[in-house]
């Protein structure tokens, strides 16, 4: 993903030239709710989340091309739920073209670092065959699966729709198999 995403912004980490992000420095630690106005000090520090929150702050006031700056500088800096954020902005062409490979990317890291959101937004990615990723099922399958797992409950709705669908086709095993859905796994979705 470093390789991609870099390739787009031609440098190697936006926002944290210098602050110590590269070699792994722990970030610096954050209070409950901290002044807008220390974000952008507390990012150059090497705090990947204040990085994720001035993205944040950034898109609100509609800067879209900042706003996806720090979301990728985020996310490289391995706050990966930040990386959600920049996967949305990729799909969509804010701050940039749309790039549905780099949404990609970016939605595949997010999932990894289980935020369920992310693994729905990758199965619907899949479910529709957007620019560069294609139309595949069983990855949609999979990625909703895990979203369901994780929490998400559009994503075990999903789910059910793929089972039905296959069932209906004569996969039997999509009959006749357990479902994905462990209601014990529910929770509410985040607002």
């Amino acid at each position: 993903m470093r390789a991609l995403v870099l390739w787009w912004f031609g440098v190697s980490c936006v926002g944290c030239i210098g602050t110590g992000a590269h070699s792994g420095a722990a970030p610096i630690s954050v209070a409950a709710s901290p002044s807008p106005n220390l974000l952008p000090d507390m990012c150059a520090g090497g705090d990947m989340q204040a990085c994720g929150a001035v993205g944040k702050e950034l898109a609100s006031s509609g800067d879209k091309p900042g706003a996806l700056r720090m979301f990728v500088t985020a996310c490289l800096g391995k706050a990966t739920d930040w990386c959600y954020s920049a996967g949305q902005m990729f799909e969509h062409g804010l701050g940039a073209d749309p790039d549905a490979t780099v949404a990609r990317i970016n939605y595949e890291t997010a999932c990894e670092g289980g935020l369920a959101v992310a693994c729905f937004a990758l199965a619907e990615l899949h479910i529709r065959g957007k620019g560069s990723v294609s139309r595949d099922v069983l990855s949609a399958y999979a990625h909703a699966r895990r979203g369901c797992r994780l929490g998400w409950p559009a994503a075990c709705s999903r789910v059910r729709e793929i089972r039905a669908h296959a069932c209906r086709v004569g996969l039997a095993d999509a009959c006749t198999s357990a479902p994905d859905f462990d209601p014990k796994l529910f929770r509410e979705a985040p607002q």
